[in-house]
């Protein structure tokens, strides 16, 4: 579990997200003015109570943006879901006896303690490091500054533009001939919270080695002064002063972008051979051997006398008329996009990295966010269409399922057929239509922690619980002909799920001991059926998706245990295994983690899986 201090702006809240996406439980603390500062010992379920006051980038939105909102909502920003996504959130007074009571009754349970305060305030409130290790002498405490804990600026606030500014960053952005510009987006601000996140999973790492927890300190200042790389070499070693370069590069001509007879085209050449390449794709092999261009220092000289030439040879086209004359050639290459096209770019739709979730403080009842989410039912829907045992896919959503991207040669995208469910506790005749005659069910759908925030604790039990047993019970119901084999209903829980009450944990009790209960009524179920139902329940653990978040997810992977408790699968092999049982049979009622991973891999090695 990691706990997330006020005041945090964009840094802490990214890093925090981060680590929540990798799969931590993490409960962002915001600040009290009044009412509900002790909720979380009240109720567990601390994040169905009103938050009041708390963090500001609730309130950050963009001129229009109120349409997105229903009436009255103000705790909902798209700025803030931004960077907040999957935490929980609860209000505390931290100058209070009783705030600071609940504080380390959650630091005793916590991994990891992320603050974004000003050097020395938490010692003030004797709720620095030093008494945090003394409840939890193994928990890692990571404090984000705007200069750091020491030295001559560390007690000043720091913002991202701030940092961005006496961090060198807007001396160097813009025209050459223009005013200091700020990036689009708080680049400072996001870099920071990725080397933190970074730095706690190595301190997590160390942890495991050592046993021993330790404090980290990274500031927007140092983040900011470490991004100059090549600029500072530059300036330590030779002493050359930077300046504004615009889209181009102080040592590589040509690495820039060039005006086209509509828009922009970004190209750059890094060597003589691309250098070549480039001209030759623009009809002009001869500059190749034009003794100014030869090579890049020639080119680095010449700088203004190539890119007039490369000017007039790239207006002379379209954007998408050079697009095409690239396609192919193996040369780094690129339009300038606005969101509508990065929005509609194959890759990012080929990726997965827009999902639209449930919101009930927006106007339509749903937001769209950058990530993923339900890719279990994603890798299964992929799989299952390439299983040449199964014959038929029904998609069973709130909304239509489009077929996967990148599916394997081979596939039968005509198998999916996608049903859009308004009503899971009372389904329509035509829903029960579309579910007769199934061999069996794989159901995904279920409310994560981080998702607790989002609704109350009864929806949730609607959602992970109450769906679940009616639609085993109206599966099967249905008539199935002259089926020779079960039902086979496979319910998707977690780790976490207890059966039994008296083992009910002290975070997520409840939502814990409720996953137990749907685990029991679906297998009770299943005994009950005289044969004709065969049901059971998976237990993953941390599910990891390679591909989704690149290297540095493959490091946590390998720490994962360490850092949140979890056993980890890869979710190609957990849907492997889902498949494999949904189709064999299941092996038994119950399967841990290290049963599906068995299964999944097997299923996977032997080409089950696939077909």
């Amino acid at each position: 579990m990691a706990l997330g201090y006020l005041p945090l702006r964009a840094g802490g809240p990214f890093c925090t997200q981060i680590l929540a996406d990798y799969g931590a439980d993490v409960i962002k603390i915001e600040q009290r003015s009044i009412g509900v500062g002790d909720a979380i010992l009240k109720r567990e379920w601390a994040s169905t109570y009103r938050l009041v006051e708390q963090d500001d980038t609730r309130s950050w939105r963009t001129d229009g943006e109120h349409e997105l909102w229903k009436a009255g909502n103000k705790e909902l920003s798209a700025y803030f879901s931004t960077i907040n996504r999957n935490k929980r959130s609860v209000t505390l007074d931290l100058k209070s006896g009783r705030g600071q009571q609940v504080l380390l009754e959650l630091v005793k349970r916590a991994d990891v303690v992320i603050d974004n305060f000003i050097p020395g305030k938490l010692d003030e409130l004797n709720i620095g490091y030093d008494r945090l290790r003394q409840v939890n002498p193994t928990v890692i405490h990571a404090s984000i500054s705007g200069y750091g804990q020491t030295g001559p600026y560390a007690k000043r606030a720091g913002y991202d533009v701030i940092a961005a500014a006496e961090g060198g960053l807007l001396h160097i952005t813009g025209e050459p001939s223009g005013r200091p510009m700020k990036p689009g987006v708080g680049l400072t601000d996001m870099c920071t919270g990725l080397y933190t996140h970074g730095a706690i999973l190595a301190a997590l790492h160390s942890r495991n080695v050592t046993g021993k927890g330790q404090q980290v300190d990274t500031s927007l200042f140092e983040t900011q002064v470490s991004l100059l790389a090549n600029v500072a070499m530059s300036w330590l070693n030779c002493g050359q002063e930077a300046r504004r370069w615009g889209t181009a590069h102080p040592s590589i001509v040509p690495y820039d972008c060039f005006r086209t007879s509509d828009s922009w085209f970004v190209v750059g050449a890094v060597n003589d051979r691309q250098f070549r390449k480039l001209c030759a794709l623009l009809g002009r092999a001869e500059l190749g051997d034009d003794e100014r261009f030869l090579d890049n220092d020639g080119r680095v000289r010449n700088r203004g006398k190539l890119n007039k030439i490369l000017d007039e040879l790239f207006s002379e086209r379209s954007t998408d008329e050079w697009m095409a004359v690239f396609e192919g050639s193996g040369m780094p290459y690129g339009p300038i996009n606005t969101m509508k096209k990065v929005f509609e770019h194959p890759q990012t739709m080929a990726r997965g990295m827009v999902e639209t979730v449930g919101d009930e403080s927006a106007v339509s009842g749903e937001v769209k966010v950058l990530g993923s989410t339900g890719f279990v039912a994603t890798e299964l829907i992929r799989q299952a269409i390439s299983h040449k045992r199964v014959t038929s896919v029904v998609a069973l959503g709130r909304r239509e399922t489009p077929v996967p991207a990148n599916v394997a040669d081979g596939a039968d995208a005509s198998k999916l057929k996608s049903v859009v469910c308004n009503d899971f506790e009372n389904y329509s005749d035509d829903v029960k239509k579309e579910l007769s005659g199934a061999d069996g069910c794989i159901w995904t759908i279920g409310v994560t922690p981080s998702k607790l925030k989002e609704m109350s604790f009864e929806q949730a039990t609607k959602v992970s619980r109450e769906y679940a047993v009616n639609c085993i019970k109206t599966m099967s119901g249905q008539l199935r002909g002259a089926a020779s084999t079960p039902l086979r209903f496979i319910y998707m829980s977690g780790s976490g799920a207890v059966r039994d009450p008296a083992e009910k944990p002290w975070i997520l009790g409840d939502f814990c001991v409720m996953r137990g209960d749907a685990e029991s009524r679906i297998i009770e179920y299943g005994k009950r059926s005289d044969g004709s139902v065969e049901s059971g329940v998976a237990k993953p653990g941390l599910i990891d998706a390679p591909g989704k978040m690149g290297m540095v997810k493959q490091f946590v992977v390998g720490i994962g245990r360490a850092f949140i408790g979890l056993p980890l699968i890869d979710v190609r092999v957990i849907s492997a295994a889902l498949l494999d049982q949904a189709v064999n049979g299941l092996e038994k009622d119950t399967l841990l983690n290290e049963d599906l991973i068995r299964i999944g891999q097997r299923a996977l090695d032997s080409g089950k899986a696939q077909g």
